[in-house]
């Protein structure tokens, strides 16, 4: 399964909660995936009203989460996303059957206490 939510339309500077949608149309479709945070800042994701954790791609290595079957239904299902940081412009997040570990190639800034 991928889907790709598109948030570029709710784009904001600074903390912001952001929610999308997405359609399971068969049970048979509902599977373990991994959501990309490529381009984001940092923060905290739901899905369905579960927390599945932080994420800070710029720390990496990991730029995905996991998200287990059991919490994914067939029907509408929610994502929300609380952003403490700025995502970038394209505010996508998308949902693959892989995890994502190509972030955290850049630096951290030194006041996060990494190099």
């Amino acid at each position: 399964m991928i889907v790709l939510l598109n948030f570029s339309e709710l784009f904001s500077e600074g903390p912001m909660f952001y929610e999308g949608h997405f359609t399971i149309n068969s049970k048979d479709e509902i599977a373990d995936t991994f959501i990309s945070f490529s381009g984001w800042g940092k923060g905290i994701a739901f899905v369905n009203d579960f927390n599945i954790g932080r994420y800070w791609p710029l720390a990496g290595p990991q730029c995905s989460l996991y998200v287990p079957a059991p919490l994914l239904r067939q029907g509408k299902n929610v994502v929300i996303i609380l952003e403490t940081e700025a995502p970038n412009h394209e505010s996508v997040v998308e949902f693959t059957d892989q995890p994502d570990f190509t972030c955290g190639q850049g630096s951290v800034p030194s006041k996060y206490g990494f190099r």
